[in-house]
């Protein structure tokens, strides 16, 4: 071996050393959400834990997402012109999913608890339903109305909708029917 293929493989050994150990940094410095891995493409979401007070009861709402049931937030609120007009989709969803393995929670943006209580006596919403507290806006970054955000069996964030339009409502429809079919 010649000394120049020589020092060519040291260095490559040493750039190896050093990228590993970033690795191992980067990972290390990551909030416990992220979990670096070497068989993914990306970094993995936790979903995380909803506290927020409940609509119309003045207690607080706890949601740990529960492993093996897959998780759909819709964060709505009773003035919002688009939410009136899919709420109907939104609870046909929530009937037809829910009775499986998918919990469903409604999370009023922006919104005060007598209109919340309001609105959801009106439309019929029967699941659970919190006020959004700063907390929970600053988890799901301002989210614009309505928005949806699904957490598989795994309790890993799976997708979002921002805006939603009936068409992101038929490809939620089909995943959870994929979701729930084992």
């Amino acid at each position: 071996m010649t000394v120049k293929s020589l020092i060519f493989v040291l260095l490559l050994l040493a750039s190896a050393a050093l990228a590993e150990e970033e690795d191992e940094e980067r990972a290390a410095s990551l909030s416990p959400e992220y979990i670096l891995t070497t068989d993914y493409v990306h970094e993995w979401i936790a979903f995380p834990e909803i506290k927020g007070t409940r609509v119309g009861r003045a207690i607080d709402l706890d949601y740990k997402p529960v492993f093996g049931r897959a998780t759909v937030l819709f964060f709505i609120a009773s003035w919002d012109l688009n939410t009136q007009d899919l709420i109907d989709e939104f609870m046909a969803l929530e009937n037809s999913y829910s009775p499986l393995h998918t919990d469903f929670i409604y999370i009023f943006s922006h919104d005060t608890d007598a209109d919340a209580l309001h609105f959801m006596e009106e439309v019929g919403i029967k699941g659970d339903a919190i006020l959004a507290n700063h907390e929970v806006l600053k988890a799901f970054k301002q989210p614009p109305l309505p928005s949806i955000y699904v957490g598989d069996r795994n309790n890993w964030f799976t997708m979002r909708f921002l805006e939603v339009k009936p068409t992101e409502l038929k490809r939620l429809d089909e995943f959870l029917r994929g979701i729930n079919s084992y």
